[in-house]
């Protein structure tokens, strides 16, 4: 901040150097609170010559990448700004620095609060036969295939299809969106292309959804002359156990909440603990707009709990639990704070349960559990599980805390 400054002020915050992968997809994200904003004083830069002077260094300047909150008076919560491609920097040192100017007789002095830089990386590596993207360009074009690896070669895969630009051009959409569902135009699209397929073919289609940002994939049968869709399915292992001379199914289960942002099992789970807070804890307490209590802006993470569908990790960061939601945390001591934080996240994710696990029954001799693994995070950046929840199945989708939070070694 400039505030009660003379003059033009300038700072700067430089990072060490990051090294970014030279594989995957890299990116810069950032987490602050702005406050009594009344100008546009930050920028965020990018330099991969920097040693020790910044009039010295080249950089490049990525501000525009991000949104700061706008808040005229008093501080915003902590919110996640955006995040800025890295891919410029495969393989390189590149130094992140904050550069701050304001001035205080010109009434330049909004103030920053930097809480969270990181810079994460994502690669997905194709086991063998795992599908693959053959290299494609323009959405408008023809330019993708599906290929498996078989261990030796790369080989075109018969029993899926990804559609191509013509395909969408023909069905008269850019991609597949809430209003353009896939249901409404797949089934015609297989009766055109398969006209000869028999009585219970089977056909997977992989396609882009929403403004081309990813890729989905669905099944559909031949049924009665009709192509349908198949419920999603995930196939596993199940596991037995030994119990009084008989091999019993034991389906006690693992869950892995992975950090890895838009990992979907993680977003479930997280989304699922801030939507029952919101619903039984802050509009139970009056709240009408999420913000307002425990239960962020976005709605995609609380601090009633610490469960965050964005970052998909556990908040514990005492500061950021007393910033969303000042009242609440008063007139406790950090201590205080740490231990309510983990009690409700206990609790919370017992409730998660029960919703994700409508189905779960009891099996006579068999003590069935349901491990949740997740990533506690209070300052220190976290790349995977930290630590393991233990519940017991008592009841139909009913849940009976166990142990943990234990850390995983």
């Amino acid at each position: 901040s400039a505030y009660r400054t003379d003059g033009p002020q300038e700072g700067w915050l430089v990072s060490p150097a990051v090294t970014v992968p030279n594989t995957g997809a890299s990116q810069l994200l950032i987490d602050l609170v702005v406050g009594h904003q009344n100008a546009e004083c930050l920028s965020v830069m990018l330099s991969e010559d920097y040693v020790d002077d910044v009039t010295t260094a080249t950089w490049v300047d990525v501000t525009s990448e991000f949104k700061f909150p706008v808040q005229p008076s008093g501080f915003s919560k902590e919110v996640p700004v955006g995040a800025a491609s890295l891919a410029a920097y495969k393989g390189k040192d590149v130094h992140i620095a904050f550069k701050y100017v304001g001035d205080g007789t010109d009434n330049k002095t909004t103030t920053y609060q930097i809480y969270d830089v990181n810079v994460l990386s994502y690669l997905r590596q194709a086991p063998a036969g795992a599908p693959a993207l053959k290299s494609a360009s323009l959405l408008e074009s023809d330019n993708y295939a599906l290929y498996s690896y078989n261990g030796v070669a790369w080989t075109e895969k018969e029993d899926a299809v990804i559609l191509n630009g013509s395909d969408y051009q023909k069905m008269g959409i850019s991609y597949f969106s809430a209003s353009d569902s896939p249901e409404k135009f797949l089934p015609n699209y297989l009766t055109l292309n398969k006209p000869y397929a028999a009585e219970g073919a089977e056909q997977t289609l992989v396609y882009f959804f929403g403004d081309r940002a990813s890729l989905a994939a669905d099944d559909y049968v031949l049924e009665g002359a009709a192509w349908a869709r198949v419920p999603a399915s995930v196939p596993f292992t199940d596991q037995f156990v030994r119990a009084h001379g008989e091999w019993i199914w034991d389906p006690s289960v693992v869950i892995n909440l992975l950090p890895v942002r838009n990992d979907p099992t993680s977003v479930l789970y997280y989304q699922t603990a801030t939507d029952w807070v919101w619903e039984n804890v802050d509009q139970a307490a009056g709240v009408t707009e999420k913000g307002e209590g425990y239960v962020t802006s976005y709605g995609n993470n609380d601090y009633y709990t610490g469960a965050s569908a964005y970052h998909n990790n556990v908040d514990w960061r005492i500061q950021a639990a007393r910033n969303q939601h000042p009242d609440a945390y008063a007139n406790m001591s950090d201590d205080e704070v740490a231990a309510l934080l983990e009690d409700r996240l206990i609790a919370v994710m017992a409730e998660v349960l029960s919703i994700l696990h409508p189905d779960a029954v009891l099996i006579e001799g068999v003590d069935i559990t349901y491990t949740i693994n997740v990533a506690i995070y209070t300052g220190t950046t976290v790349n995977n599980v930290t630590h393991s929840l233990v519940y017991k199945l008592v009841g139909p989708a009913e849940f009976e805390w166990e142990s943990g939070p234990d850390p995983i070694q």
